[in-house]
This record gives structure tokens, C-alpha cells and sequence, in this order.
């Protein structure tokens, strides 16, 4: 019997960062691979086998029938302590009371394994409620403020979530095609690094690259995750990165209610040791991470999120470019955050980290005065647990 000689893997193959890919050839075998074992569909598109950019139809600006998602002017005033504290004014054994003012519809409580049922969801206002206290929407494009067509060409993990009141992922697209709409990406960036864009700045969103035209898909990282997190369930989908060719790649991890993801055995690794050794040093870039001191602190105290952000990023950006780590929390939110992550990263990378608040980008775009109207209306009267969410 002839014995096959064992496949080789080739290397990575950088083609530019921004290079947008559309239906694999041979120029790109490795991406072609890729692309075929995922093979993801949404609404009839595909974003690794459709066009590289599909175009888009008339933009949707404010929500269904001119409306912002549910907020402040909406929400029943002191609902949110009524459900906590248990009030039968709010809660029946089996019924919770619609949360929106005015309203007198008794809709049945969301059980996970129910999530969809009609009657879990008001006929009116399109919510299901829970005394958590959180509402969400039967439609999720009803929590998007803006481009809801080009949010129907994304390839997004957890997109049962997008309706969320508490989604980071809805606040994040909300915000930030919003300053993509008003050219205001590099007044964002500038906030971040103190420095103006030389170039327009291109946005991605969960890995997708977001344009004026539409949707494409990000190949360098496909092939980045294929090399680093073959075989995981979940990988790495950076919310919101920022592109300014030849200057700087910036990486955004956004958080709303919750907080920044620790380690968790199993999940990535059964170890800080077998994580630092999954996630290696990236072949073009120095390594960003202090190793040393990441692998002598206990396991509950490894921000892991946050270093593959710092990873993946490095590995990414062309060698002529800076890597910055934002972590976009509000002002009430991990206010520490910078002391306890910085001496995890190289004393050339500590200073490329930041703690970022959306409440600073609302005044950023409160400061500009005209063009933000919307995302600024969107951001006063927003809502987490049926209260008001920004200190604006």
C-alpha cells in the first residue's frame, strides 16, 4: 500500500486588510476552503459566495413608522421597581403586564423554550416583557434606529439577540452607521487617539465591512480565525473595528449591561497556559501580550475577551500600522478598567488601550451641531431594565 504523504498547510497569505472577497477561486485556496465548510445564508445573501459588496436599498432611518425603539418617553414611569419588587399591579402568576405607558395588555410570561409564542407579546406595541426588568422585540429591526437593509446582509452569530432592550450589538450598530452616515468616524478615532485620520476610515461590524453601498465580508480575518480557533464553536467576531490604511487599526469591544468576559474553563481552553498557547504571537506585529504576568493571575481575573481583541488586531494591522483596544462602556461601567488590563500588555501597547464611554460619544456628537440629531434623541431617551441608560 502507498502511503499518502501528509497535506502541508500553507501559510497565511496576506492580501491587504481591506480586501474584500467574493466567490472563492484558485487564487485563494485557503479562503475558498473556509468559505465552503461555513457556507452562512441570510435572507438570500451570501456573504462569502454573493457579490462583495451587495447594494442597498432605500435607507430606513428612524425605526418602524418614524418611531426610536421604546425609551424614557415611552416606559411606563417606576414599572421597572414594580417588577422587581413584585407588585400584582405589574405581575400575575403566569402574566406580566405590557411595560409601555397606557398600556393594559396582561401578555404571558417569556419561558426560553417559548421565546416565540404570540402570546407572550403585546398586539400593539410588538413586546414580550420579563420582570428582570427588560422588554423585547418580536421584530428585531424594530430596535434599529438605522440602515435596517444592511443589517439583513450581516453574518451575525446570536442574531435572536438583536431585539434585545439591553443589546450591545443594537446600540453598537445604532451608533456607529450613525457616525458613519454623518462622516464622523474620524472625529471618533481622533477621541480615541488624539490624532486626526489621514484616510477615510473604513468600518466593520461583527467582522463584516460596512460601506455607503453595502456588504462585504473580511477575509483576512476568516482565515485569521481558521488559523488561530480552528475546532471552537465560537469564534472571535471583534464588534466594531476601525480601519485607517497606513495609520492605525482600532478594535472596539462594546459592552452596554454587561461586564468585560473573563476566563472560563473550557470555554476557549482548560487553562491560562493552553489559552496563551492557542492564541500565539502574531508573525508580522510584535507580540502585544505580557504573558508572563497574564499566566501568574488567577484564572477569574484573565479579561480573556479583551486580549483577543489585542491579538487579533496585532495580528491584522500591516506592520506600518498602530494597534488601539477601546473598551466603549457606559460611565458607570468598569471604571477601572485600564489599571487592572494595561499591565497585562507590552509597555509599548499599555498606552494603546482605552477606556471609552458611550456618554463621551454623544457629547462628541452633541458638539457638532447639526447632522446627529437622531442618534442623539436615540441616546437621551434610551433605556436598560426600562430605565434611563446614559448620564446625558
Amino acid at each position: 500500500m502507498v502511503k499518502r504523504k501528509k497535506a502541508i498547510k500553507p501559510p497565511i497569505k496576506r492580501r491587504g486588510i481591506d480586501a474584500v472577497d467574493t466567490l472563492p477561486n484558485d487564487d485563494d485556496p485557503i479562503l475558498g476552503e473556509i468559505c465552503r465548510r461555513h457556507s452562512i445564508k441570510h435572507n438570500g445573501f451570501d456573504p462569502y459566495f454573493g457579490e462583495s459588496l451587495k447594494p442597498a436599498t432605500a435607507v430606513h432611518q428612524s425605526g418602524e413608522g418614524g418611531m426610536l425603539p421604546y425609551g424614557t418617553n415611552d416606559i411606563e414611569a417606576g414599572v421597572s421597581e414594580k417588577y422587581g419588587s413584585g407588585s400584582n399591579e405589574v405581575l400575575r402568576k403566569e402574566q406580566i403586564r405590557c411595560c409601555i405607558k397606557g398600556c393594559a395588555e396582561w401578555l404571558s410570561k417569556r419561558h426560553r423554550k417559548g421565546r416565540s409564542a404570540n402570546d407572550c407579546y403585546c398586539a400593539k406595541h410588538g413586546i414580550s416583557v420579563s420582570n428582570s426588568p427588560t422588554y423585547v422585540y418580536k421584530d428585531h429591526e424594530r430596535n434599529f434606529i438605522v440602515k435596517q437593509d444592511l443589517l439583513k446582509q450581516v453574518h451575525k452569530v446570536e442574531r435572536w439577540r438583536l431585539g434585545n432592550e439591553k443589546s450591545e450589538d443594537a446600540i453598537s450598530w445604532n451608533v456607529f452607521l450613525s457616525l458613519q452616515g454623518m462622516n464622523a468616524l474620524g472625529d471618533f478615532t481622533e477621541l480615541v487617539t488624539g490624532r486626526k485620520a489621514e484616510k477615510e476610515p473604513v468600518l466593520y461590524m461583527w467582522g463584516n465591512r460596512i460601506s455607503g453601498t453595502g456588504v462585504g465580508t473580511w477575509g483576512e480575518l476568516l482565515k485569521l480565525r481558521e488559523h488561530l480557533e480552528k475546532g471552537l464553536q465560537f469564534a472571535t467576531e471583534p464588534d466594531i473595528a476601525i480601519h485607517v490604511p497606513g495609520q492605525f487599526l482600532m478594535f472596539c469591544e462594546a459592552k452596554f449591561t454587561s461586564a468585560n468576559s473573563i476566563f472560563k474553563k473550557g470555554e476557549r481552553a482548560d487553562s491560562i497556559a493552553g489559552l496563551l498557547s492557542r492564541y500565539k504571537p502574531p508573525t508580522n506585529n510584535p507580540d502585544p501580550l505580557n504573558r508572563k504576568y497574564i499566566s501568574a493571575l488567577p484564572e477569574d481575573q484573565v479579561q480573556q475577551q479583551l486580549c483577543r481583541n489585542v491579538l487579533f488586531a496585532s495580528w491584522l494591522a500591516a506592520n506600518n500600522e498602530d494597534v488601539w483596544i477601546v473598551n466603549l462602556v457606559r460611565e458607570v461601567a468598569e471604571t477601572d478598567v485600564e489599571s487592572r488590563f494595561r499591565p497585562c500588555l507590552t509597555e509599548q501597547m499599555q498606552s494603546h488601550f482605552k477606556r471609552v464611554t458611550w456618554e463621551q460619544i454623544y457629547r462628541m456628537v452633541k458638539s457638532k451641531g447639526s447632522g446627529g440629531d437622531l442618534l442623539c434623541r436615540y441616546m437621551e431617551t434610551k433605556t436598560a431594565g426600562l430605565v434611563k441608560a446614559f448620564n446625558i
